[in-house]
């Protein structure tokens, strides 16, 4: 049985994301749109490198974890709840 969440706590989950990815500047944005954006079978010289987003990484969840301590408990827990079921949906499909 799907378990559904309010749709606000999907969009703010979401929104919490792209806050922490903001700060990283419009290369990496631009890395990230066209990876997500990318058709399938383009070869390795049509998408941008995974470099720039790679190397990232570590300021994007520092700035997650910054974001985060600044969010109650109980809306991390809610928050962490729309992740587990996404996960659950993506390991069955």
């Amino acid at each position: 049985m799907e378990r559904r969440f309010p749709a606000e706590d999907e969009e703010r989950l979401w929104s919490l994301l792209e806050a922490a990815w903001a700060p990283l500047g419009a290369e990496v944005g631009h890395a990230r749109w066209a990876l997500a954006n990318r058709a399938a079978g383009d070869d390795a010289g049509g998408r941008p490198p995974f470099t720039v987003v790679e190397e990232a990484l570590d300021d994007f969840l520092s700035n997650l974890r910054f974001i985060s301590e600044k969010v109650p408990s109980d809306e991390l827990t809610s928050l962490d709840r729309v992740v587990e079921a996404n996960a659950a949906g993506w390991r069955d499909s």
